[in-house]
């Protein structure tokens, strides 16, 4: 009679779990989630079939990282950091870049898009399941880690983030003031872009943006998003949506009040979670750990010496290498819960 009733307990547990993925599907769908461009680093054991879904040679040692951009960014500024990143993990991973809504070539095969986190992460989810990834790491800088956090929060159910790391940015709603560079920024270049969009001449823009930015990492940074094609100049991202999009990418949807162990609401995400900030950027606070701690109870914070939010690109050496050493023992981490919770369940 017990065992009668582990059973029927342990079917209606597998049809609940089915019921919640089908519906976290019809949800995105009923969304309009969107598929985004990217490009990809396949590991050592990988090869891809014909109909482009990235296929592992064996299926067992199969690991993916995903990495997601931030305002204003691409997976082309990501590509050098990507390359150092797959050596430093032996090959041994497929990476996946992304471009989000309104930026890189996502911009223009998807053309003009509403901009908020759950959209975002339900990009991320249909992107994966368009490629067969079942579950991955998920690394996102400044806009792109709160996609990251969105995502892992949003379907903490369906278990198909193996940990995040948010690189210069808390999961948090940025104040006015807080965000005020940030806001600045897009604005800034919105003025340059409605005063000079017919320009044909690069440097003019050039020289606009030397008189407009001080800072020569951003400028660095706003001019590798200039793209020429023929004698036209435009921007590797779609200006005006992001510029209307500004509030909601200040925010974040996901509230610690509403932690509850409810199907209506969303759960915490309960695996390892890195939160890596440049030593001289103030994006990252420690008002922001106890919003934090309730979010993502397995945090581990880092910082990286001489580094501003552009960390990755200022010490690539250092972030490639406490990321993947975080990735490793976020597997041995899963592993060993895995087993833990097996042996529980079978007890």
């Amino acid at each position: 009679m017990v065992q009668i009733s582990k059973l029927l307990k342990g079917i209606t547990r597998l049809q609940s779990k089915f019921v919640f993925i089908i519906l976290s599907l019809l949800y995105c769908y009923i969304n309009c989630y969107k598929i985004l461009s990217y490009s990809k680093l396949l590991s050592k054991h990988s090869s891809r079939s014909t109909e482009g879904i990235i296929k592992n040679i064996d299926d067992h040692d199969r690991e993916t990282v995903i990495i997601l951009h931030g305002l204003l960014g691409s997976s082309r500024n990501l590509k050098s950091w990507a390359n150092l990143l797959h050596e430093k993990l032996n090959y041994n991973f497929d990476i996946i870049c992304c471009d989000l809504r309104n930026h890189g070539k996502s911009s223009s095969s998807l053309g003009s898009l509403d901009m908020n986190y759950n959209l975002m992460a339900s990009d991320v989810l249909g992107t994966m399941n368009s490629l067969g990834i079942k579950k991955a790491h998920i690394i996102g800088h400044s806009m792109g880690g709160k996609v990251a956090a969105a995502a892992a929060l949003q379907y903490t159910r369906l278990k198909c983030f193996s940990s995040v790391t948010m690189m210069d940015i808390s999961p948090i709603h940025y104040s006015n003031d807080d965000f005020h560079s940030v806001l600045q920024t897009v604005i800034t270049l919105k003025d340059i872009n409605d005063n000079y969009q017919y320009t044909k001449c690069k440097e003019t823009l050039h020289q606009q943006i030397n008189l407009q930015f001080p800072d020569q990492s951003l400028r660095k940074f706003i001019m590798s998003n200039l793209q020429i094609k023929g004698d036209t100049l435009y921007w590797g991202f779609n200006l005006d949506d992001i510029y209307r999009g500004l509030g909601t990418i200040a925010e974040f949807p996901y509230h610690s009040d509403k932690l509850i162990d409810d199907d209506k609401y969303y759960h915490p995400y309960k695996n390892p979670t890195l939160i890596l900030k440049g030593s001289k950027s103030s994006f990252v606070r420690s008002s922001h750990m106890s919003k934090l701690s309730s979010l993502f109870p397995l945090y581990n914070i880092a910082s990286v010496k001489d580094a501003g939010h552009w960390l990755h690109h200022d010490q690539p050496e250092d972030t490639t290498s406490i990321v993947s050493n975080f990735i490793r023992s976020a597997i041995s981490y899963n592993s060993i819960h895995s087993k833990e919770s097996s042996l529980s369940n079978a007890a």
